[in-house]
């Protein structure tokens, strides 16, 4: 498909949030009350099942907060799925199990949950001053340049500096990519653990054993993501309790085509960084230490990169899909075409979580389109005026 350098929201080298956009400029207004350090536990319905309210913890505080129009759940594809189940929406069984009241039994809420899993293992070195280190980053002309003109290595997006997308099936519709590449500046060992293999939650043995030889070393990344992943997982309630986390299984390599997929995006990462160009324009070197727990396979054998994708293959922080949009038809939907819940009246969710099928890219931005749309929706059954 091609490569691209990365879209991105930011304004002045630094991230430019929905708060920063949406929030902040508007605080002042007086139908705006922004309630920090709350925690929202139950959605309350009346007899008639119309959502009129929510209930919520501030501090050591049981409050209410009611609703005259309706009430809209905006907490992500994880806590979304939450508060319904906490509220007596989803699958009977498990709200049952729970000693939940039922009030809609609606077995899709908390299915279908999808993300991008990628592969961030797969790494080169390269010769000194030829890479990025960590104290051309971090360093004192580094923070100069961004303090200056916020520009230079800090304002990248976490070392981001390219993508790569692809479609590397061949079915399938030819003009979705299946593949995004993630082109990392920096490889996992150049910050000895403090920072990258953190952010990307390496098991800590694994990291010592894996990464140790190249540890400080400048190189560079290569990070095979699945764009339309077959797998789906799931997000349960570990208890009635609003404070106890949620149960997320993400499920991932499930699906066997998501297995085969991540083998010929190794073997794609793999034949561009070892080309011409990279080993011997810039002296890169792949690091080949065999991964702990997959040293019985051939190194480099098709079974040895499936193991080493069940070891380090992990989450892009892309979750999607548990409250998910769908026809009347389809009983695992949860929210109609205007993202109002079945069942219920006066509720809507309006996050990723309504996709039926997750985005072949980013979900950020898909994310703040479902903002809009939802807001047109909400005006547009109230009789405000919407901008066509």
């Amino acid at each position: 498909m091609g490569f691209s350098t990365p879209d991105v929201t930011v304004k002045n080298g630094k991230r430019h949030t929905a708060a920063d956009a949406f929030l902040r400029p508007n605080l002042q207004r007086p139908n705006l009350r922004l309630q920090s350090g709350s925690q929202v536990t139950k959605i309350i319905f009346d007899a008639d099942l119309r959502a009129t309210g929510v209930e919520y913890k501030q501090g050591r505080r049981i409050k209410r907060a009611f609703a005259r129009k309706e009430v809209v759940v905006c907490a992500g594809a994880i806590d979304s799925p939450k508060l319904l189940l906490l509220s007596g929406i989803g699958p009977q069984q498990h709200l049952r199990s729970l000693d939940i009241k039922t009030l809609v039994d609606s077995p899709g809420v908390g299915q279908n949950l999808q993300d991008h899993p990628s592969l961030l293992g797969l790494s080169w070195s390269t010769p000194k001053g030829r890479g990025s280190s960590l104290k051309r980053v971090l360093g004192p002309s580094s923070q100069l340049l961004y303090k200056r003109s916020r520009k230079g290595p800090l304002s990248a997006p976490f070392g981001v500096e390219g993508n790569a997308w692809m479609r590397l099936d061949d079915g399938g519709d030819p003009t979705v990519p299946d593949m995004q590449f993630l082109i990392v500046a920096l490889q996992a060992g150049v910050d000895y653990g403090f920072l990258l293999s953190q952010a990307i939650e390496f098991k800590e043995e694994v990291y010592r054993e894996y990464f140790a030889p190249y540890q400080g070393r400048e190189g560079f990344g290569i990070g095979p993501m699945l764009t339309v992943p077959k797998s789906r997982g799931s997000v349960t309630l570990r208890s009635s309790d609003p404070f106890d986390q949620p149960l997320i299984d993400p499920n991932f390599l499930s699906h066997p085509d998501d297995m085969e997929l991540f083998l010929k995006g190794i073997k794609f990462a793999l034949s561009i960084g070892n080309t011409t160009a990279m080993r011997d324009g810039i002296g890169a070197t792949f690091n080949d230490k065999p991964l702990p727990g997959c040293q019985t396979h051939p190194w480099g054998s098709d079974d040895y990169w499936r193991c080493f994708t069940r070891h380090m293959a992990s989450t892009t922080y892309h979750p999607a899909g548990t409250c998910k949009m769908a026809p009347l038809t389809d009983p695992l939907g949860v929210v109609t075409s205007t993202l109002k819940v079945r069942g219920v009246s006066g509720l809507r969710v309006i996050d990723t979580s309504i996709m039926p099928f997750i985005t072949s890219a980013n979900t950020n931005a898909p994310a703040i389109m479902i903002g809009e749309r939802g807001a047109d929706f909400i005006k547009e059954d109230h009789g405000a005026l919407v901008d066509k």
